[in-house]
């Protein structure tokens, strides 16, 4: 009892030591660790119960037809990056009006891109031919598809809207909080579905889609007013508040980050495309098998990152250059300890595989050893690419990811066809382009810390 005291006490001195900052950061770091282990818990266990609920059929039409929903999320241009600097360095600067300026022109902003989002969407469901898009068997009701995709629209066009206040809460640098309405919002969904047999409720997509899709918006909109009215009002967005000329300098930086999101939707998001293009989508599942493995390090790593973003807008404005120099440097230890992990990931890997998936599941040594470069580049990448987005300096970070994004497809198809390297040679392809990312963040952090940036590298 008396080490466990001993053991507790340490660990409160830990958490306590500091920086208002720095305990700011592990405090919201060991909150988001707590809830991202509920929510993959939470995510794990709602795939079966989906699947029991609806049948593999309307389950799989409802993943495709939500993914294709989702992606749409990333027209905001940007926005909710460019308030989340923006807002930073207003609230760092003590100046509240112009933070509930920028709150309120942000709001107004994306209600009015909610709205063309939507009307694009409606034409869309009414227009393409979704039988011959999503290969439904035959007979299957297409009415009853049509209305279930008006119903994710609809509420995926309201948590659109409240996007805002994700962004807020990451510049008052507490990002724990905005993660938890997320498994806030995934335990009531199970909760829900599991009730739906009991209560005698026939298998129903319409019902499943109001509360999968309606959950987060009904979380998101009971979060915001509280927030609001109990917490923060001096931050509630109101008509009188909207100023226009802030939409460029918000918007201004979020286009940047919106064409960022586009070439790294390319870069990292292409891989199961492209290798099931090239070799079939048998290929994918052992690419995915073993992305997922080692996508322990990457959530870690992160949960970890989380906080700093906001964090080093914050020092940035502040002008401590120092806090951000060592921030950095205790970062880097991490990461190391990561790699270290990730090598013992490697290591075990054909176990893991073999009692996880099966006797038959054949993962080739090459794709392990790529994978677990993958997910150290993936953190050092983050380290770097957070740096260079709390600051704004992000001109060279664009560059560099449009490059990537250019060569990132031809160098899959040498690598992985003609050198006949497979699904590895298409993860060598993405690895290539991340080193090439990582080395010009680098350089561009070394100037800056150094107070050596000029030109582009400032920008």
């Amino acid at each position: 009892m008396l080490i466990m005291y001993k053991i507790i006490n340490k660990f409160t001195s830990f958490i306590n030591k500091g920086g208002k900052r720095t305990i700011l950061i592990k405090r919201n770091i060991l909150f988001s660790l707590l809830l991202k282990f509920i929510g993959m818990i939470t995510m794990f266990m709602l795939v079966p119960i989906s699947i029991d609920y609806l049948g593999e059929t309307n389950y799989g039409i409802w993943i495709t037809i939500s993914g294709i929903i989702a992606w749409s999320g990333m027209f905001d241009f940007g926005f909710s990056h460019g308030l989340r600097n923006k807002l930073t360095e207003a609230i760092a600067k003590e100046k509240y009006e112009l933070s509930k300026s920028l709150i309120s022109t942000t709001y107004l902003f994306l209600f009015l891109i909610a709205l063309m989002i939507f009307s694009i969407l409606s034409i869309l469901i009414e227009q393409l031919n979704w039988s011959l898009l999503l290969s439904l068997p035959n007979g299957y009701n297409i009415e009853i598809l049509k209305n279930t995709l008006y119903i994710i629209s609809l509420f995926f066009i309201f948590q659109f809207m409240l996007k805002p206040i994700n962004a807020i809460l990451q510049a008052l640098q507490l990002p724990a909080i905005s993660q938890a309405f997320g498994t806030l919002g995934g335990l009531i969904i199970i909760l829900s579905i599991l009730n739906l047999p009991i209560l005698g409720v026939i298998p129903n997509l319409y019902l499943y889609a109001f509360i999968v899709a309606g959950t987060p918006v009904l979380i998101l909109f009971l979060g915001s007013l509280y927030m609001y009215i109990k917490k923060y009002r001096y931050l509630m967005p109101s008509i009188n508040s909207i100023n226009l000329k802030y939409i460029r300098s918000i918007g201004g930086l979020g286009m940047t980050f919106f064409f960022i999101q586009l070439s790294l939707l390319i870069v990292y998001s292409s891989d199961n495309l492209i290798i099931s293009y090239l070799f079939g989508p048998e290929e994918v599942t052992t690419y995915n098998v073993v992305y997922r493995y080692f996508s322990i390090i990457t959530i870690f790593f992160g949960v970890i990152m989380s906080p700093f973003w906001s964090a080093i807008t914050d020092a940035y404005v502040k002008n401590e250059m120092e806090w951000i120099k060592k921030t950095i440097q205790s970062l880097l230890l991490v990461l190391l300890g990561g790699s270290l992990i990730s090598i013992i990931l490697s290591i075990f890997a054909p176990w893991v595989f073999h009692w996880w998936i099966g006797n038959d599941f054949f993962v080739s040594s090459l794709l392990i050893v790529l994978m677990a470069i993958y997910s150290i580049l993936m953190g050092l990448l983050n380290i770097f690419s957070f740096f260079s987005n709390g600051i704004g300096k992000i001109r060279i970070q664009l560059i560099a990811y449009i490059i990537s994004a250019i060569i990132n497809i031809p160098l899959s198809y040498f690598f992985g066809k003609i050198l006949n390297m497979g699904s590895s040679g298409v993860l060598l392809s993405t690895i290539i382009c991340m080193s090439f990312i990582n080395l010009i963040l680098i350089i561009q952090y070394t100037k800056i810390i150094n107070n050596k940036a000029t030109g582009l590298w400032y920008k």
